[in-house]
């Protein structure tokens, strides 16, 4: 509907603005019904019905869906990020200026509350996938003791070793050592907040 409101859209597709509010309040309406809107607005069957795909074919110039990962923990102590099936929607210009393609572009929803209140548990969270060498004062989801979370890489001056810090100041930091495998997953480019 893009700011269109009920009346202005039930009138152009030939329904009643009591149908409209149906749909919207999750109820049945008639396939005619559902048809008209479609051919109105532009949006696809599959889509409506199945989730697959794009809304509408404008969307495949203007939009990318990227994969939405999980953290799945293998034998021995370690993990990996494995897509879920879902995807997330970005603006394809977004991701351009970001350095990004689904190829190499990854959302997982935040975990923990460690770098709140920058980003909370459950905001989404998109992560350049091939960028895994920690650089100064970026933030990186990592894996720690079998724990995906998101941590800010920092090296005092003169220091060889990096240090990965919480927002909160309550939660430790985490010093990147032999002893203390850090599994590096990729470099946050952007944050979503849920509300």
């Amino acid at each position: 509907m893009a700011g269109e409101n009920v009346t202005l859209l039930a009138q152009r597709a030939g329904v009643s603005r009591a149908s409209i509010y149906n749909i919207l309040d999750g109820k049945a309406v008639s396939l005619t019904i559902l048809s008209k809107i479609l051919d109105t607005t532009g949006y696809s069957w599959t889509w409506l019905i199945t989730g697959n795909g794009m809304p509408a074919a404008h969307w495949e110039q203007a939009t990318t869906l990227v994969p939405r990962m999980k953290y799945v923990e293998l034998e021995h102590g370690s993990g990996t990020l494995q897509p879920t099936g879902r995807h997330k929607l970005f603006e394809t210009e977004l991701l351009q200026e970001l350095g990004l393609s689904p190829d190499n572009a990854g959302v997982i929803s935040v975990s923990d509350d460690a770098m709140a209140p920058t980003m909370n548990p459950m905001d989404d969270v998109l992560i350049h996938l091939r960028e895994c060498d920690l650089s100064q004062d970026e933030l990186f989801a990592i894996a720690v003791d079998d724990q995906l979370t998101i941590r800010r890489a920092e090296r005092a001056k003169g220091e060889a070793s990096w240090i990965l810090t919480a927002q909160r100041r309550d939660i430790p930091a985490i010093a990147v050592s032999d002893n203390l495998p850090v599994q590096v997953y990729g470099r946050v480019r952007w944050i979503g907040h849920k509300l």
